[in-house]
C-alpha cells in the first residue's frame, strides 16, 4: 500500500494477484446481471433450447442413418423369427 500524507493512495500488487482480483471481480459481474434478470422474468427455460437440439439431431439422424436402420430392422425382424437351435 502506497500512502501520501497519511492517506492510502495506491496498491501495489503482483501482476498474477491483481489478474486473478479482475477475473473474480467479471465472474461476480455476470452472476449480479443474471440475478437481475432472472428477477425481472428475462429467461428461457433450459428445455426449449436442447428441445430444438435435439429434434435437429434426430432429423439429422433420420436422414443419414436410414440405410443403417433399415439393416437394423431386418436384423431384429430376421432374429424375432428364427426358431430356437
Amino acid at each position: 500500500m502506497i500512502t501520501y500524507n497519511g492517506e492510502s493512495k495506491a496498491i501495489l500488487k503482483d501482476i498474477k494477484v491483481y489478474e486473478k482480483t479482475r477475473e473474480s471481480l467479471a465472474l461476480m459481474k455476470i452472476l449480479a446481471l443474471s440475478g437481475k434478470e432472472i428477477r425481472e422474468g428475462n429467461y428461457r427455460p433450459i428445455e426449449k433450447p436442447f428441445e430444438k437440439v435435439r429434434n435437429r439431431i434426430d432429423d439429422f439422424l433420420e436422414i443419414t442413418c436410414k440405410p443403417y436402420r433399415i439393416i437394423y430392422k431386418i436384423i431384429v425382424c430376421s432374429l424375432l423369427l428364427a426358431k430356437p437351435f
